[in-house]
């Protein structure tokens, strides 16, 4: 047994020992490869960073809608008077620029404070479509608030 263990060094003396030798189209292709990984964990960092701001920009909407929505108005049925429950003008722009299902949408989940599966049933649709409108209502409200924010 302890024959075996030397006879193991020896070869793995014998291999590091040896110089090795790569050939230029050896060297280029593991150029390429370290430079295509180091994209790919560069542009990794980049969605995931992405992802994250999605993320905290929605939570930050979800945040601002809560804080302005005025409770005591809120058995109120959609006018597309956001102004009975927000006291963001900004905000209220940016929500009366929303196609009228979209703003009716968002007035049953944040003002009425409505499930999105009581959403769906009311407009005969999937809790998925409600999910999904949800998502590009935020865009299209964060959009116009970063557009106006420029002005």
């Amino acid at each position: 047994m302890h024959t075996d263990h030397t006879n193991k060094t020896d070869s793995f003396s014998k291999f590091t020992e040896k110089e090795m030798i790569l050939s230029d189209r050896d060297k280029d292709k593991a150029y390429m490869l370290t430079s295509l990984i180091t994209h790919k964990v560069k542009y990794k960092q980049k969605d995931l960073f992405r992802d994250r701001q999605k993320y905290m920009y929605q939570e930050l909407f979800e945040e601002m809608i809560e804080n302005n929505v005025d409770y005591e108005e809120n058995n109120a049925y959609f006018t597309g008077e956001w102004a009975y429950a927000f006291e963001n003008v900004d905000l209220i722009e940016a929500l009366e620029s929303l196609s009228y299902r979209q703003q009716e949408i968002l007035w049953l989940l944040f003002v009425e404070m409505k499930s999105q599966v009581e959403v769906a049933q009311k407009f005969q649709v999937s809790p998925a479509y409600i999910s999904k409108t949800k998502k590009i209502c935020y865009s299209h409200i964060y959009s116009f608030l970063e557009k106006n924010r420029g002005d």
